[in-house]
């Protein structure tokens, strides 16, 4: 792929690229990122590939070694568990924070978020619903908050994918955020936090268990092959 020879944007579009390669799981948690090798895939110099990666690093999705380089951030059972927990802390107090600015077009367009995200496979999914969250809380103006929030939402969502790979999930958890708009769109902004936490609160319990489960899997998997 040969980009614009302009290096912000290069830069910008690398950056971009590899983000939805580990946000849609296509770069998945542990793999090695080789500067050379992006580089040559986007026929561009290493420059913007290393200013791209540590770009990600800074939202929690690289992680750099002494001897490895660049690679996919893991998270533990315990780390995405805490991350979920955070969102349920957070993201309750930035909605409340931007209820009183919230129109009936935002809420619209959140529902239009929803809908478009609920049709789409997990993969596919992260982005549109990030425009989900971010239409209800950037009323709040809070731009620290929000970009907090969104790191947490492409680090936890990438994890996600593992659970909401069939319809009774995808059904439930549309269900849950709707019932957040519902309770927003009759001013009850108190009904509405409380519903957006129990929201985190599942998910992160669905995607830790099933993060858990792959991980034990894994293990027997290594052990079974060691035997």
């Amino acid at each position: 792929m040969r980009l614009s020879s302009d290096k912000q944007t290069v830069t910008q579009v690398v950056t971009e690229q590899l983000r939805r390669k580990i946000l849609s799981g296509e770069l998945r948690a542990g793999a090695v990122l080789r500067q050379d090798a992006i580089a040559a895939d986007y026929t561009v110099s290493r420059i913007p590939v290393r200013e791209a990666l540590r770009q990600l690093e800074a939202e929690g999705l690289v992680t750099f070694y002494a001897h490895r380089g660049a690679v996919v951030s893991s998270l533990t059972p315990e780390d995405l568990g805490e991350l979920f927990e955070m969102r349920g802390e957070i993201e309750p107090s930035l909605l409340r924070a931007a209820a009183a600015n919230l129109t009936p077009r935002d809420l619209k367009q959140a529902e239009r978020f929803l809908m478009a995200s609920w049709k789409l496979q997990p993969a596919e999914r992260i982005l549109p619903g990030w425009d989900f969250y971010a239409t209800l809380y950037t009323p709040a103006d809070k731009p620290r908050h929000l970009e907090l929030v969104r790191g947490l939402h492409n680090q936890t969502n990438r994890y996600w994918v593992m659970v909401a790979d069939d319809q009774a999930s995808r059904d439930a958890s549309r269900e849950r955020r709707q019932a957040v708009l519902d309770a927003l769109r009759e001013n009850d902004t108190d009904a509405a936090a409380e519903r957006l936490s129990a929201h985190f609160a599942v998910c992160g319990k669905l995607a830790v268990a099933a993060l858990r489960e792959r991980l034990e899997g894994r293990t027997l998997g290594r052990l079974r092959k060691a035997g």
